[in-house]
């Protein structure tokens, strides 16, 4: 009997012993999917392709082949927000590429406006939190810190005093990215205007550490500047720069330097502004100066590509010569030079406008100004009256005084010669009293016939004519019209060869970038009544807001850039996508900056088709 009880009890325990083992081994089961899939999730929706889970109880291993340090770092710390550090085993390693790299201290700061994004590899876990407690400066702003301890030591750690200066150059701007690596930092960031940019760089250079090498890229809105000119004149007694237009800060201290030793009669200024012709303008100004100087008088005149070098032969013609063939070779190509060589005026020949008579300029905006001398009152409303008549749509500034000697035909001249002015783009008419000149440039071929036909025909015959006016053909293109299709595949050959290239989080279009925006110009001077759209695209660095308007940003800024060029953009939308739509890795600093781009694609009934060629990259492809 007391066997045959104990019999049942091991029958009975070894039955809830196996059904224990069944449910634990269940539970476990369970468990293990359920962090597996938990962890799983995250690794997919943060697109991590290379790292392969091993979950075995309640620890984690991991494995596969990181891209790169940051791209481990990364995916560890992601997965150590779903499992304690403790649980983790890491197989993982580094490709034999990436792990030939020098690894080195690394942050990018950005900020817009209300949001401040910190990334980067840093030597330990103590900056995650030292960052937090600077940015505590920043109430009102949103803070996303992401930065990861290096696997490797770090070839050099950021100083407290060095870290100030970098939230100090934070604090001044609503909008920029300061970038540090190793012991460089760039700053790029948006200024007021160019006044602003001036003096927040001197400010920044004067509190920049010593051992820091800083890089400063500041940006701000630039008037649109057509043409762009510089005009300066030598004479015997005095030099005057008439006009002058830069393209940056850079470029502007190049030309100013140049020409800053040489006595001039007043202060040189020589405004910003967007719609440079060449990436080469303050080299062609440079070396147009040079050459003046070295033969010692005359004038040159700059026009956008066209430059008119005028000067008077005083000293060895061949020395004048060889300065000329030397100024030939190291101007850009891209410029086209006229040169006019004179002799010094012989004793009896008329000079125009020696004590007086009258001097009318047409600016290329279109601006008149009247200088010289009439012989009344009366005679100075006539020219005025006749000036708002003529050019209507213009301002009249006049600089005139009384000379009753003066013969009254003068007026009568004068008028005529207007007519005649009014035909040219840009030009200056000088009237004397036995003598009118007419000179300047023109957008027909037939510009100096029909104005000295003009002349010819509505002045007395004794009065002496000159004509030295300059076709600019690129002034009245007549272009061959396309269609749509041939419009927008055109463009999209260019960008293959010719890309538009950004700085790093800006809208700053760079200077190798010209040549792009120049032929996709002239493509578009065919399809003028083409709908097109212009879309903004960006890196996956900084939130997905930033990157949203900086997208925009761009867009808009290569409508700009062409509106520079003279190109109509009434059909030309501008649109920003940010960094939903990449082309490339986003991981890989060559990845970043071709995903950093530019996409012209047509509108149809307002929506993009881009359907056009087979060889276009499809919107949301990887």
């Amino acid at each position: 009997m007391i066997n045959s009880l104990n019999y049942k009890h091991l029958i009975s325990f070894l039955i809830a012993t196996s059904l224990l083992f069944v449910i634990a081994f269940s539970l476990s089961s369970l468990i293990e999917q359920t962090l597996y899939k938990k962890i799983n999730n995250e690794v997919t929706l943060n697109k991590i392709k290379w790292i392969k889970l091993n979950v075995d109880g309640l620890k984690v291993s991991l494995s596969g082949e990181a891209p790169s340090r940051l791209s481990k770092l990364e995916a560890i710390k992601l997965i150590q927000s779903v499992v304690s550090p403790s649980r983790l085993i890491d197989h993982t390693t580094v490709s034999s590429l990436a792990a030939q790299e020098e690894p080195n201290f690394r942050i990018n700061l950005a900020r817009n406006n209300a949001e401040i994004s910190v990334t980067g590899i840093v030597p330990n876990k103590n900056y995650e939190e030292k960052f937090f407690k600077v940015l505590q400066k920043f109430p009102n702003v949103k803070k996303n810190i992401s930065i990861f301890e290096s696997l490797t030591p770090l070839s050099m750690d950021l100083s407290d005093k060095n870290l100030d200066f970098v939230i100090w150059s934070l604090s001044l701007f609503s909008q920029v990215s300061i970038s540090i690596k190793g012991d460089n930092i760039q700053i790029s960031a948006a200024a007021l205007n160019s006044r602003d940019a001036e003096l927040l760089t001197k400010k920044i250079r004067a509190k920049a550490p010593s051992s820091l090498s800083v890089k400063i890229s500041l940006v701000f809105p630039k008037p649109l500047i057509s043409p762009f000119t510089f005009e300066y004149i030598i004479k015997k007694d005095n030099r005057v720069l008439k006009s002058c237009s830069s393209i940056s800060l850079d470029s502007q201290n190049l030309i100013l330097t140049a020409i800053q030793n040489l006595s001039l009669r007043e202060p040189a200024l020589c405004p910003i502004g967007i719609g440079s012709p060449s990436p080469n303008w303050e080299k062609a100004i440079i070396s147009s100066v040079q050459s003046l100087h070295s033969i010692g008088q005359g004038s040159v005149r700059i026009s956008d590509l066209q430059i008119d070098f005028f000067t008077k032969i005083d000293k060895e013609k061949s020395a004048i010569k060889k300065i000329i063939e030397t100024y030939k070779k190291i101007l850009p190509k891209e410029f086209t030079l006229n040169i006019k060589l004179e002799t010094e005026a012989k004793a009896n020949k008329p000079v125009l406008l020696k004590h007086s008579g009258l001097r009318i300029e047409k600016s290329s905006l279109g601006n008149i100004v009247i200088k010289g001398q009439l012989g009344t009152k009366l005679e100075e409303q006539i020219i005025y009256k006749y000036a708002k008549a003529v050019f209507s749509n213009s301002v009249i500034n006049l600089d005139l005084t009384l000379n009753k000697e003066l013969p009254k035909t003068l007026t009568k001249n004068a008028t005529v010669g207007m007519d005649a002015l009014k035909h040219l783009h840009m030009g200056i008419l000088l009237v004397d009293a036995n003598k009118l000149k007419v000179s300047g440039t023109s957008d027909s071929i037939l510009g100096t016939k029909k104005v000295r036909n003009f002349l010819k025909n509505n002045l007395n015959k004794a009065i002496i004519i000159e004509t030295n006016i300059f076709y600019d053909k690129s002034l009245n293109p007549k272009p061959v019209k396309m269609s749509p299709q041939e419009c927008v595949n055109s463009i999209k050959d260019i960008l293959i060869s010719e890309k538009i290239i950004f700085e790093p989080a800006s809208a700053e279009i760079k200077g190798s970038s010209r040549v792009a925006i120049k032929k996709i110009a002239t493509i578009l001077k065919k399809c003028e009544n083409i709908k097109i759209e212009i879309g903004g695209h960006t890196d996956s660095q900084g939130s997905e807001k930033m990157n949203l308007e900086l997208s925009q940003l761009r867009a808009e800024a290569v409508k700009t850039a062409l509106l520079t060029r003279r190109t109509l953009v009434r059909n030309l939308t501008s649109k920003g996508y940010g960094e939903a739509y990449p082309i490339a890795d986003n991981k890989t600093e060559q990845g970043r900056e071709i995903n950093r781009r530019i996409e012209f694609n047509l509108l149809v009934n307002n929506a993009i088709s881009i359907d056009t060629k087979e060889s276009d990259t499809k919107i949301g492809q990887d």
